[in-house]
């Protein structure tokens, strides 16, 4: 049993990301390669999406996130969209796509649009050389602000 929902905003490319979901094994471009999770790029048309793959659940995660909690994939798209809703900047997300077998969740993916030249923080903070890492750090705690502000 499968699950698919896909973001209104994006039903025209309803196959392809079905498409890249199904082959995400032997097609896209890989992003990283964790040892839990995977990330990788598909370029559809006109937009690039990234698709992240989480680690294959154990059995008692398996029959949790069947009966008990919603999965990871699916809690990221919630929660992009809610982000969405209330104006704060994050990758629109695309999809999401659960498969069950008998026991409980399989596996489970989360597409969003991909964006370029996004770094991690971390690079900032740790590199007292970065280019307007002062600016970027106060707009950071704007951020982080207003949405403690918003309740997030």
């Amino acid at each position: 049993m499968n699950n698919f929902i896909i973001n209104s905003k994006f039903q025209s490319l309803k196959e392809l990301v079905l498409d890249a979901i199904s082959n995400f094994n032997s097609k896209g471009k890989v992003l990283v390669e964790g040892q839990r999770n995977a990330i990788k790029l598909f370029d559809l048309k006109d937009i690039t999406l990234n698709i992240k793959s989480f680690k294959k659940p154990n059995l008692i995660n398996k029959i949790a996130y069947r009966y008990f909690r919603k999965s990871k994939a699916r809690r990221s798209f919630e929660f992009a969209s809610k982000l969405m809703e209330m104006q704060i900047g994050t990758p629109n997300p695309v999809a999401f796509f659960e498969n069950y077998d008998f026991i409980g969740l399989k596996e489970s993916y989360y597409a969003c649009e991909h964006l370029e030249n996004v770094f991690e923080f971390r690079e900032i903070v740790q590199n007292e050389a970065f280019e307007n890492r002062d600016f970027i750090i106060r707009k950071f705690t704007q951020f982080t602000f207003e949405m403690h502000e918003k309740g997030i």
